[in-house]
C-alpha cells in the first residue's frame, strides 16, 4: 500500500502541511473522511496514522476533537475491545463530531470491517500485544 491509493488522506496530509499542522473546525471534514477512508481499507495503514497525529497542532475545540478521534480510532481499529471508547465519545451529544464518531463506530464494528481486517490482537497485562 502507498499513499497514492488513499487520495483522501494524501489530500489531508498536504494540507496539514500547508497549515504547519494547525487543526481548526474547517479541517474536519477531511479529517473524518480520512479515518473513513482508513476503515473502509480494513486500516491496512495499521498504525502508521500515528505518523501523520504527530503533525496535528489543534487549535480549536474540533481540532483537540479531531486529535483525539484520530488516536482512539486509530488504537480501536488495531487492537480487540478498544473500540468501547470511540463509543462512549460518540455518546457525548455535546462534543464535538460526536455524531461522526458514531458513524466511525458503526464502520469499525460492521461486519465489512472485521472480513477486511481479520483478526486483531488485544492487549494483554503489561507486556504489550498478544494475539486473540
Amino acid at each position: 500500500m502507498t499513499l497514492t491509493d488513499y487520495p483522501q488522506l494524501q489530500a489531508f496530509i498536504a494540507q496539514l502541511d500547508a497549515q504547519a499542522g494547525r487543526l481548526t473546525a474547517d479541517d474536519a471534514p477531511a479529517a473524518i473522511a480520512v479515518l473513513t477512508e482508513y476503515l473502509e481499507s480494513g486500516a491496512k495503514l495499521g498504525r502508521s496514522l500515528r505518523e501523520v497525529t504527530a503533525r496535528f497542532r489543534p487549535a480549536d475545540p474540533v481540532g483537540v476533537a479531531i486529535s483525539y478521534l484520530f488516536v482512539v480510532v486509530v488504537d480501536a481499529a488495531n487492537h480487540q475491545g478498544r473500540e468501547h471508547t470511540l463509543a462512549a465519545y460518540a455518546a457525548q451529544a455535546d462534543a464535538p463530531l460526536a455524531k461522526e464518531a458514531g458513524e466511525l463506530y458503526a464502520l469499525l464494528t460492521s461486519d465489512r470491517f472485521g472480513q477486511l481486517k481479520g483478526a486483531r490482537p488485544i492487549v494483554g497485562g503489561h507486556r504489550g500485544c498478544t494475539s486473540a
